[in-house]
Formats: C-alpha cells, structure tokens, sequence
C-alpha cells in the first residue's frame, strides 16, 4: 500500500512540473488592482504570472509607460510567479497607470491599473488663498466639461509644451446585449489637451446610458448594450501642439450555450423536454433539429423565456420520436449548436453523456478500479 502511495505522489510531482515545464509565452492569471488613496501613504500591487521557473522570463514595472527602478520608496519582488510593487509612501505626482509587463523568448504578456493619489488636506488649506480658489474654480470647470462630454487631459508637471500622447490605450470590448461595455485611457500632454469618445463617428455626450468620468484616467462606461452600439469607439485628444486618435470596436458575440441540452431516456406514451441556455450578441435566433431535419408542426412545443433560456416539449411519444436532437443557436457574429439523444430501452446508445466519459466509464468505476488496487498493492 506504501508502495502503491508513493507512485502516487511521484505521479502526482510529475504531472505538476511538466505543466510548468511546457514552454510557452508569459501569462497573468491574476491581474493588477486599481487602487484610489484619499491622500499619501503605502500603495500595494500585486500580480500571479505563469510559467514558474523559466530562466528566460524578465519582469519589468512602469509607470504611465516608462521603466520604474528600485528606490527606497519603491520595493519589487519577483519569486516563484509571486510579483509585487511597493510604495514606501505614493505622492499625488505617483498618480498614473501602473504596469507589469513580462517578456520571454515565447512571447510577452502585461497587466495594467491605476494608482490615484489623493491630498484632501493640502487641498482645504489652499482653498483659504487666491491660489486655492483658483484650484477650486478649475475643478468647477472640470465637472462642468464631464456633464458637456468633453474633458481636459492631465497635466504634466512641466512648462515646456507637449503634444498629446495616449499612454494608456482603451482595449476592444466584446459584450452580450443588455451587458455594460467599459472602457478607459489616460492622457497626457501641455497644454491641456480636450479629450472626446466617439461611436460610430457621432460624438458621445453624458447622458443616462453613456456615463463619462474622469479622475486621472478617463472612464467611457455604454450601459444596457443594444445590437446597434456595436461598430467602432474612438477617443480623440488634442491640443495646440497636436492631434492623436485611437480606434478600437465593440465586437459581436457569437452564440454560446451556458447550458446544454441532455440525453433524456423514456418510454412510448411519455414525454421529453430539452432545455438550454443561450447567450449572444445581437440576440441569437434558436431552431430545434431531429436527424437533422428541422422540426415543425403542433407536436413539437418550441418556447423561448427572458434570459437566453429555450426549451423543446414532445408529448404522447412514439418509437420514431428516438433519434439525435440538436438546438442551433445563430447570429450574424456566428453559430453555436448543442445536441442530445433519446433512445429506447434495449438500445445500445448511452442514456447520460453527461456522467460519462468518451470511454463509458463512470465515477464509480474509477472508485471500484482504485479499490482493487489499493488491495493488491504489496
């Protein structure tokens, strides 16, 4: 039995280290955190990055794109797949897109978030001076451009003049209707440049479905996504020193089922319902087949509930009700089917693919096989 459990393990340590052994490109299973201080203190990133063990892997951190090095308010650990980036104390001039980015000889992968580093305090005693109410009337003007749907860049703390740069690019969205499309870029530039969103050409202004905010970073969120939202988000920023733009779209989704049909066994003179659960964007149109052939008629009771759900009822059953039913779920993004048997008793056809492997075997044989072993083990 000793024997037979120490194969076990040693089984066991193979299979984990040859799933790391497996060359390929970086990869993020956790993903970097945004993080908002109320004013300056300790900021804490953190991240889990596959392969483990590779000699080849370089890990790096930026900020707002450029290359951050060890300080003494900085501290970076890279162990064992384990990365993190710590602030000693983050100022408000640490306010920007913090990134991890790692490289190999397969490829590279990265993961951003923002850090927004807040002075409540400094902010309450400069509003007593001309300065501070200056600041006060700027931020004004800043909610007052939200609401119109246009708003200033950052500014770089810096007099020499810039044009403006996209360093934190939006990525393509692909979203189910009814879903929230987000999206989100940081721009940088003097003087300030005017940054706008655009769908399809027609510029987005905040309303009850377009939600626009800014806080170091600017947020485009689409609420409740119909069919005719999807096309292409453009974010444009400009300033006297220059124009930049940055295009992207918001996908259709193809079908997918979230739930599929079943093997369903049963008896001349019963009757069979098949359910499933479909999802997609714009909304699929779903058909039901037997053998391949679509079904119509009174006998097949077809219905479609709120929330992708769909389901097939045969009543009355007769013997050449037996056979492969199939739902096919289409959209102008793609097609998505699933597919189920019902036989007979006495047929050879298994009842409950779902329990069962390819091979037949079930749960319990598994359990009996491991049984007998462990009994004849020395």
């Amino acid at each position: 039995c000793q024997g037979l459990y120490r194969f076990m393990c040693q089984l066991f340590v193979c299979f984990a280290f040859l799933s790391n052994a497996v060359p390929r490109k970086p990869f993020f299973k956790k993903k970097l955190t945004s993080l908002r201080l109320k004013q300056f203190g300790p900021a804490h990133f953190e991240c889990r990055l596959t392969p483990i063990g590779d000699p080849t892997m370089v890990v790096e951190w930026l900020h707002d794109g450029k290359p951050l090095e060890a300080a003494n308010r900085l501290r970076m650990i890279n162990e064992f797949g384990y990365c993190s980036l710590d602030y000693g104390v983050a100022y408000p001039r640490d306010s920007g897109v913090i990134t991890c980015r790692a490289t190999n000889k397969y490829g590279t992968d990265h993961t951003s978030a923002t850090l927004i580093v807040k002075d409540e305090k400094s902010l309450v005693e400069e509003s007593q001076l001309p300065e501070g109410r200056r600041g006060l009337q700027r931020i004004e003007e800043l909610e007052r451009m939200a609401h119109e749907g246009a708003l200033p860049a950052v500014a770089v703390d810096q007099k020499e003049k810039q044009k403006p740069e996209i360093v934190l690019v939006p990525e393509p969205s692909r979203v189910l209707e009814g879903e929230t499309a987000r999206f989100r870029c940081r721009v940088t530039g003097y003087p300030l440049p005017k940054v706008n969103w655009y769908l399809n050409g027609l510029l987005i202004r905040k309303s009850k479905r377009f939600r626009l905010r800014y806080d170091g970073i600017y947020y485009l969120d689409i609420v409740d996504c119909k069919s005719y939202d999807t096309g292409e988000v453009k974010v444009t920023a400009e300033n006297p020193e220059g124009f930049i733009e940055h295009k992207l779209q918001i996908a259709e989704a193809p079908p997918r089922f979230l739930r599929l049909i079943s093997d369903y066994g049963t008896f001349v003179g019963a009757s069979v319902c098949f359910q499933c659960l479909v999802t997609g964007s714009p909304h699929p149109s779903v058909s039901w087949h037997k053998d391949g052939v679509l079904l119509e008629g009174d006998r097949y009771c077809v219905q479609e509930e709120q929330g992708g759900c769909h389901s097939l009822t045969i009543e009355n059953l007769t013997q050449s009700d037996s056979g492969e039913y199939k739902c096919i779920a289409t959209n102008r993004a793609g097609t998505a089917e699933t597919s189920a048997v019902t036989p007979w008793p006495g047929s050879h056809t298994p009842t409950c693919s779902g329990s069962r492997g390819v091979s037949g075997f079930s749960l319990m044989h598994v359990i009996l096989l491991f049984t007998i072993l462990m009994a004849q083990a020395p």
